[in-house]
């Protein structure tokens, strides 16, 4: 156990995330305050933790700009700020704070969502609703761009569904009415489940779920002054149905979430011959199955708030943890931690 200090402004925290080796612990309120603690072992003692702070400053955001997303370098020598309208990135050791030069619209009227992995340990991939964008730690410069186009919610997903035969189609999709959910990554895989979220013709509000190859990203074959384009699998409806709330990638490419029943379940994702995607440009296709779903167990009926299960999260190993009655509840399975 370990206590964090409040940040010195007082303000309720927004925004918690991890180092991956464990050692730093990332607080963010809605005014810009970042605090960075460090954390280490109290005495002989294996439950018991001492933090102190690192880093203490203040990002400097616009009139209704607020922190989204904050991500530790996988070496926890920096770390990432997404923003509503910027990215920064921070030098933990001198406290020194660098803002991307990039054009603000090229990375924020899309709501990117950001991740890293250590197969590109200096590399951060930012997923929006038609585009992925490349950058580089060093400096936060956009080295690449990927185009896919979404399926749209309401039809089949039976058949393959082609792409438009020219980019100006990626101007009319449903922008406005499609909303970015989760992105489900794990550092050490190369699988990528992003959740988009819109309303039906029928009207009725539902998520797809698209399952990207970050290996693809790395492949060539675009047109010389055309941005690149990346293929993806669709997850059948009758998985997506099921999931009230995705929660967490574990080992064995196995995707945790919450279900629409509130059972805790698993479902092992599969790519094409166990190996990356097709060349991107190509159609995307189903992957799923609701036989392969495995039930863990499940959570009390008066836990189901909105609210709640928006917060609600799943470790690397496997534990539960769901803010419950102004604390966390911790929720371990053995079959999980597997």
């Amino acid at each position: 156990m370990c206590e964090l200090a409040p940040l010195t402004n007082y303000m309720p925290i927004k925004n918690v995330v991890w180092s991956r080796d464990g050692r730093l612990v990332a607080l963010a309120d809605s005014t810009g305050r970042l605090a960075i603690d460090k954390v280490v072992r109290s005495g002989a003692s294996v439950h018991t933790w001492d933090a102190s702070r690192a880093v203490d400053l203040c990002i400097p955001l616009q009139d209704g700009d607020t922190i989204n997303q904050l991500i530790f370098h996988p070496t926890s020598t920096k770390i990432f700020v997404a923003t509503t309208l910027k990215i920064f990135s921070v030098e933990i050791e001198s406290s020194t704070i660098r803002e991307s030069v990039a054009e603000p619209e090229s990375t924020s009227t899309l709501k990117v969502k950001w991740a890293c992995y250590l197969t590109c340990p200096d590399t951060l991939l930012g997923f929006g609703n038609t585009k992925v964008h490349v950058f580089s730690w060093d400096g936060l410069r956009q080295t690449a761009e990927h185009i896919y186009f979404l399926p749209r919610l309401g039809r089949s997903l039976t058949t393959s569904v082609a792409f438009p035969t020219t980019y100006t189609h990626a101007a009319s999709l449903q922008r406005d009415a499609e909303m970015l959910g989760r992105l489900i990554t794990r550092a050490d895989s190369p699988e990528v489940l992003l959740e988009i979220s819109s309303t039906t013709p029928s009207g009725k509000f539902g998520s797809q779920y698209l399952l990207f190859d970050i290996r693809d990203l790395q492949q060539g074959g675009s047109e010389p002054g055309l941005p690149q384009v990346l293929g993806y699998q669709v997850m059948s409806s009758d998985i997506g149905s099921k999931i009230r709330q995705p929660l967490e990638m574990l080992s064995r490419k196995r995707l945790v979430f919450l279900s629409v029943e509130r059972w805790i379940c698993t479902w092992r994702l599969r790519t094409p011959g166990g190996k990356g995607m097709a060349g991107h440009g190509r159609s995307p296709s189903d992957i799923g199955g609701s036989a392969e779903v495995e039930q863990h167990y499940f959570l009390p009926g008066d836990w189901m708030t909105s609210k709640n299960t928006s917060l609600c999260t799943v470790t690397p190993g496997g534990t539960l943890l769901y803010p419950r009655n102004g604390g966390v509840v911790t929720v371990q399975a053995a079959r999980l931690a597997k």
